[in-house]
């Protein structure tokens, strides 16, 4: 008969965790606080923080200008410059 053991691991677990449990026991009987973690964001990170929540909250489309322009276009008095027009279709060609 042959018995092989493959539980060593979880042993170990347990008695890692028991000795987490004594440290801590013997630190509150000692009248020891445990440190708390604690994070601390720099200027710049703040800043970032509110400028993405500002951006988050604001509308993707301005209905006021998406409004105004087909209304322009509507009564026919949108022109747009020909210039303007051939600028942004080699921009979107990448030339």
């Amino acid at each position: 008969m042959d018995i092989k053991f493959n539980s060593i691991q979880p042993v170990g677990t347990v008695k890692q965790y028991q000795n987490t449990q004594r440290a801590a026991k013997v630190a509150s009987y000692a009248g020891v606080q445990q440190a708390s973690d604690k994070v601390d964001f720099s200027d710049s990170g703040k800043l970032f923080a509110q400028a993405m929540k500002r951006a988050m909250n604001t509308p993707e489309v301005r209905e006021s200008k998406v409004a105004a322009l087909r209304d322009s276009i509507q009564d026919g008095s949108y022109s747009p410059s020909s210039k303007d027009i051939a600028r942004k279709m080699l921009s979107s060609l990448g030339i």
